[in-house]
């Protein structure tokens, strides 16, 4: 019980060590009770600065008054006795108002624990944050980021990311910045890379430019160390991790600098690419030719200008109606 005690006076119980400090104590009889507060009072170092001056003197007021009750009805206890007795009702005032103030203190910062500090990007949309540690993310369409304030830059810098990001971290060897996804983490130090992972997605891909990355598949334990210039696919089904060179890693955050870049891509690749990028739908009566593949950089603030180049480049015209676009051979 003096354990709990002392943990209920630094406020650091737990819900499940305050229900044991509560039954404790209806379980402890007066004279227990009594002997404990006394050590208590005569030893130990008690923090009283957070208590009101009025709130004491009403405490001293009632204790006073039961005393001296306790004296008019013609009993006469010597000190020892007083002081039990002042104890004893001390006891019965305090321990109550401590008892709720702690559990009140414990549910106050158990609500400001929980919360999270959450940023989210809608279809077309963007968005450019800075962390408090000073890392710096862009966020692509449909794209979410969170984290918990009063944890983040501690002894760790944990966020959780679904989405498309570009992330330039800022280096702090002893705190490591760490990135929980779909099926997967990710460690770094301070770094450069465009991480795109999404639970609508077969695989996530993360693209490093400059530092280490560290890239785990939570499904198998699989772990790689990337090197600038390399790409890590994961498989989101299987957990599996494929590395491979990649040359042109500024094709992978185009979309940061509002590009679109293609490499030798399929005609259907690169309509739901425009989809996905502009949050619209687009029809198109095109057959898909595996051998007419499409390499260039569309932009990704001008639809006009992309539809303008589609329709040179196939052959088509585009029809924009209220809900969608419509694509025809001509």
């Amino acid at each position: 019980m003096k354990e709990l005690e002392h943990k209920y006076r630094k406020d650091i119980l737990s819900v499940e060590e305050l229900h044991e400090l509560r039954q404790q104590v209806n379980a402890a009889s007066d004279t227990e009770l009594e002997r404990q507060m006394r050590e208590a009072w005569m030893n130990d170092d008690i923090d009283m600065s957070g208590v009101d001056d009025a709130c004491m003197e009403r405490m001293k007021k009632r204790i006073d008054a039961r005393t001296m009750a306790e004296e008019a009805a013609g009993r006469h206890p010597s000190y020892r006795l007083r002081l039990q007795q002042v104890m004893r009702v001390a006891a019965a005032i305090l321990l109550p108002v401590f008892l709720l103030t702690t559990f009140y203190l414990y549910r106050e910062n158990h609500r400001l624990t929980a919360e999270v500090m959450t940023v989210n990007t809608a279809e077309g949309e963007r968005a450019n944050i800075t962390l408090p540690d000073g890392t710096a993310v862009a966020l692509n369409a449909s794209s979410t980021l969170s984290y918990a304030p009063h944890l983040y830059n501690k002894d760790k810098r944990r966020i959780t990311f679904d989405g498309e990001g570009y992330f330039r971290v800022a280096k702090n060897k002893a705190c490591p910045f760490l990135i929980d996804g779909n099926g997967l983490e990710v460690q770094v130090l301070g770094t450069t890379f465009n991480l795109n992972v999404r639970r609508t997605d077969v695989t996530a891909e993360l693209v490093l430019e400059e530092g280490s990355v560290q890239l785990q598949s939570t499904l198998t334990g699989e772990s790689v160390v990337l090197a600038p210039r390399q790409k890590a696919v994961l498989n989101q089904q299987d957990g599996r991790i494929t590395v491979t060179a990649e040359e042109d890693t500024d094709m992978a955050s185009a979309w940061n600098r509002k590009e679109i870049m293609f490499r030798n891509a399929r005609f259907s690749d690169v309509i739901r690419k425009v989809e996905a990028t502009y949050g619209i739908q687009i029809e198109t009566d095109y057959e898909d030719d595996e051998t007419d593949l499409f390499t260039g950089t569309l932009t990704t603030s001008d639809i006009f200008e992309v539809l303008r180049i589609l329709e040179r480049t196939y052959d088509l015209k585009a029809d924009i109606q209220s809900e969608k676009i419509v694509l025809g051979v001509r």
